[in-house]
């Protein structure tokens, strides 16, 4: 059922005969170094694990298999930990001082990645910058001023 380091074999389903999605992080990660483990997984589970795309490359259009770098993101960090996303922000809500320093530097490396990512051309960067809260945000202030010149008769015609 399982292949290395626990991970599901491809097409199975066991995942999805749990009662539960999701288990308290306070309950797991009582220890700091439990985390630090699980999120140094998880980064290196996307760095060898990279997205298959298939596409077509050079003048007989010959199909390939390209390796595009999987993004890290904290939603797919709550899959691979084993723990609900409203799990997970109720855990930083109630996280020691200890806790919240490798929570942010885990945040800080999926930013990081994803921003190094979209700014050299690897991930897209219009989705990039939308995940990252990034948006070109243009205020225009207009005014309109309505003048309006006496003697002149509005509803006359110069023909």
């Amino acid at each position: 059922m399982t292949g290395k380091r626990g991970q599901f074999l491809k097409g199975n389903q066991l995942w999805s005969l749990r009662q539960s999605h999701g288990r308290d992080p306070l309950l797991i990660y009582q220890d700091k170094e439990i985390l630090i483990s699980t999120a140094t997984e998880y980064f290196q589970y996307c760095i060898e694990n990279p997205i298959l795309k298939e596409d077509y490359a050079g003048g007989m259009a010959k199909k390939v298999t390209r390796k595009i770098p999987r993004p890290f993101s904290e939603r797919a960090f709550c899959v691979f930990a084993g723990i609900s996303r409203s799990g997970w922000i109720e855990f930083k809500k109630r996280a020691t001082d200890d806790f919240l320093d490798i929570i942010r530097r885990i945040e800080d490396i999926i930013y990081n990645q994803k921003f190094e990512g979209a700014a050299v051309g690897i991930f897209n960067a219009n989705l990039i910058s939308r995940d990252l809260g990034l948006v070109d945000k243009k205020e225009i202030d207009q005014k309109v001023i309505t003048v309006t010149v006496e003697g002149e008769d509005e509803n006359t015609d110069d023909e």
